[in-house]
């Protein structure tokens, strides 16, 4: 008879927890929900194409990893590029 072998399991946020940035925290807790990082010109077509059916958008800058603001400020600019974060526009109703 074969025996049965279990498989210890962690959850995929909480494994994530310590790389998660706090803005993406802060913005899903305000409801916005994040789609995709794109780079420029895609990017503002993008925005704007949400914009057109109501929905609101939030934009975080892409940092790559191992990068910080020091080394950011100390070599050439990034390509502009950023995490897209949408979320549909409440109306407001009489």
């Amino acid at each position: 008879m074969a025996t049965r072998r279990v498989i210890p399991i962690t959850l995929i946020g909480d494994a994530l927890r310590p790389f998660i940035n706090p803005a993406h925290t802060q913005l899903e807790r305000a409801g916005f929900m994040r789609m995709m990082v794109l780079g420029e010109p895609r990017l503002s077509e993008i925005v704007e194409k949400f914009k057109m059916r109501s929905y609101e958008v939030e934009v975080v800058p892409y940092v790559p990893e191992g990068v910080d603001d020091e080394t950011a400020a100390q070599n050439e600019p990034l390509p502009i590029s950023g995490t897209v974060y949408v979320r549909k526009l409440e109306l407001i109703k009489p």
